[in-house]
């Protein structure tokens, strides 16, 4: 492979990795199924941003692919699309804490997601100002 062809491989792989940390899960998904087009070798191994890849997963064995990055784009879309199911479902039994506290964990895990960013504006607007107060605690008498 040629200098500019590293160089293009290498660039790639760094903008892969540099979407899954910045937890944009289907950009990751595409420009892995790109690079899998342009790049026909056998090499998946990713070799930019491994180290930043590793730190998220303390076994000791786990050698970052291209493979790899596409799961774990593919089980965080379903991580954040499960908790927004998650959310509606608390709501509506009324658990608006809890509802909350959920909605913060999905929020931080796939804010760029669809069913995160288009979360009903009225739910909102409606449960915002519920869901951000604690519960009270009963009054003494």
């Amino acid at each position: 492979m040629t200098a500019l062809g590293l160089k293009a491989q290498i660039e790639f792989q760094s903008q892969m990795v540099g979407f899954l940390l910045a937890r944009r899960y289907r950009h990751c998904i595409i420009s892995s199924a790109f690079y899998r087009v342009l790049f026909k070798s056998g090499n998946q191994g990713i070799k930019v941003g491994a180290k930043e890849v590793k730190e998220f997963f303390p076994v000791s064995d786990f050698v970052p692919t291209l493979e790899s990055l596409d799961t774990l784009s593919r089980e965080a879309m379903n991580d954040v699309t499960i908790g927004m199911h998650t959310v509606d479902d608390l709501v509506k039994q009324g658990e608006l804490y809890s509802a909350f506290e959920r909605l913060q964990e999905t929020y931080f895990l796939g804010e760029f997601e669809p069913s995160v960013m288009m979360y009903e504006q009225a739910q909102e607007a409606g449960d915002a100002g519920t869901l951000a107060r604690p519960p009270r605690a009963a009054a003494p008498r």
